[in-house]
């Protein structure tokens, strides 16, 4: 009697098993080449988020040669130039699904406006790995930049996106909002990251001393496309690093809080763009 319950309980569980609606396992290919290694970032660590909850079989990341940061002789799928891994999970028993446009733009919205960055920084130190050549970059920079002893004020701005929703901060305004900020800070070090004309200019004027200039990093159409990858990485990984972060509501901001919840990011704008 025990074994013919055991083999119904059995039969039943495998029944059920069979009756549940495959999960989706993704395939990021060159149809997203128009993305950024930043938007890339946010969509694969909201993919990351399903997966660890159970709710994709995974996914890979596989682009051709015609992505936005192909480099002749450094492969085909630029994403190996930058992250340590190009999949997670497996296809078995799974609807294998090419990312439609609808859910990356919902993945990101999705991952800046309801993961906290207590779930990202998890999700981030688990599975997603920066590769050493970026890494040992990014730790020269950080001993030329940062200390123990004096805090680290990161700037990003960018010419604004959206001006209905965003403020147009000229160099000078954007300095006397950066020395609001600052006016209850013993001592502090300012890295501005932008690629605008005019503005490391005046903040070297209106801060003197207490201004560093990383313009070396900030990224410029004359780059290969692998360096201006690797800039934009590592301004989101060095903005990470600063104590506070000073930007309108951008990917870059943002994203610096994902990898470092203990961040105070200030926000330049009332409405992130990010998240529209």
């Amino acid at each position: 009697m025990q074994k013919k319950i055991a083999f119904f309980f059995i039969l039943f569980f495998v029944l059920f098993a069979q009756s549940m609606p495959a999960k989706n396992y993704y395939v990021i290919d060159g149809w997203q080449e128009d993305n950024g290694i930043i938007k890339m970032w946010y969509m694969v660590l909201g993919l990351l988020d399903e997966y660890d909850k159970g709710l994709n079989a995974g996914f890979e990341i596989s682009f051709n040669g015609d992505g936005k940061y192909y480099t002749e002789g450094f492969g085909h799928n630029w994403w190996n130039y930058y992250f340590a891994f190009t999949s997670i999970g497996s296809t078995r028993g799974s609807n294998i699904v090419r990312v439609p446009r609808y859910k990356r733009s919902l993945i990101r919205f999705n991952t800046l406006c309801t993961i906290t960055p207590e779930r990202a920084h998890y999700l981030l130190t688990k599975y997603m790995q920066v590769n050493a050549q970026v890494l040992e970059r990014y730790e020269k920079i950080k001993r030329v930049y940062f200390a123990d002893d004096i805090l680290t004020i990161g700037v990003f701005y960018q010419q604004p996106m959206m001006a209905e929703v965003q403020n147009d901060w000229g160099p000078v305004s954007l300095c006397n909002r950066v020395q609001q900020e600052c006016n209850e800070l013993d001592g502090y070090r300012i890295l501005l990251f932008t690629s605008l004309d005019g503005y490391a200019q005046v903040f070297q004027d209106y801060f003197g001393s207490e201004y560093y200039p990383i313009t070396h990093i900030v990224s410029n159409v004359d780059m290969t496309p692998l360096r201006r990858g690797e800039n934009e990485l590592l301004t989101l990984l060095l903005l990470s690093n600063c104590s506070m972060v000073i930007a309108p509501g951008s990917y870059q901001g943002m994203g610096a809080q994902l990898l470092n919840p203990a961040l105070k990011l200030v926000e330049l704008d009332t409405i992130s763009y990010a998240c529209l």
